[in-house]
């Protein structure tokens, strides 16, 4: 099981201690949102993005020891 420092902005940034949440997850990104709402009930109501080593990934993308995980509410340009 690998322990990561996930980077939360917006909202989601309630939920941490300075904009971070430490996390103890193996597998991938569906499991990453499991342990969060386990650990914050809030992530289970909020609609949010997961961005891994910068890109933006779906919830069967792997999770690897040293990746940089950050969450996100949805965002819109203009």
């Amino acid at each position: 099981m690998a322990e990561f420092r996930v980077k939360a902005f917006g909202r989601l940034a309630e939920f941490a201690n300075d904009g971070i949440l430490p996390v103890k997850v193996e597998g991938d990104v569906a499991a990453l949102r499991s342990v969060l709402a386990d650990m914050h009930p809030g992530f289970s109501s909020l609609p949010y993005r997961v961005a891994v080593n910068r890109q933006i990934v779906e919830d069967h993308h792997a999770l690897n020891a040293g990746d940089e995980i950050a969450v996100m509410p949805p965002f819109s340009g203009g």
